[in-house]
């Protein structure tokens, strides 16, 4: 499940997602965290079909775990609800990774990463299925960013990434 969380500087408003785990047998987040931050990151700034991924936290209990999970699937149920005080984050450098897969193995269900989101977003589905007239020609650019990336982490043919890193 997704918590969107809103930041604020002056006028402007950017939207961030706290990404948890909906079971102790979904994909491994910190896997996931792993490979935003020390790899795709790296590639952002060229690479604009990336999303950044900021940092990883632990719910603080099971407890609380289940509390905003409940709370997440109710009209307003974070609305007013101090989500960080629920977290701890992790500190993690390549250094200190390994230890960290072990562990995130048997707590899978507590952790959550916090990773950029754009707000307001249609999807290509949504404009090919009313406008395909006036998307035809930009489904090239589109196909043509996808292929780029690909294409450029495709390194010596050593395919640098997986599937579910591209959005």
């Amino acid at each position: 499940f997704v918590i969107e969380v809103p930041f604020k500087k002056n006028n402007y408003t950017a939207f961030t997602i706290l990404k948890c785990s909906a079971s102790a047998d979904s994909d491994n987040l910190f896997y996931e965290y792993y490979v935003g931050k020390f790899f795709i990151n790296t590639y952002i700034k060229q690479l604009p079909c990336f999303v950044e991924t900021y940092d990883i936290y632990e719910f603080t209990s099971p407890a609380v775990y289940n509390d905003i999970k409940t709370r997440v699937s109710t009209p307003d149920g974070l609305a007013n609800f101090d989500i960080k005080s629920c977290l701890t984050r992790i500190d993690v450098d390549e250094a200190n990774a390994h230890k960290l897969f072990e562990r995130s193995c048997k707590k899978n269900k507590l952790l959550c990463i916090l990773i950029q989101h754009f707000d307001r977003f249609t999807s290509f589905f949504q404009e090919h299925s009313k406008n395909f007239n006036n998307i035809k020609y930009d489904m090239y650019n589109l196909w043509y960013q996808i292929y780029f990336s690909l294409s450029y982490l495709n390194k010596d043919g050593n395919y640098n990434y997986t599937h579910y890193d591209l959005h």
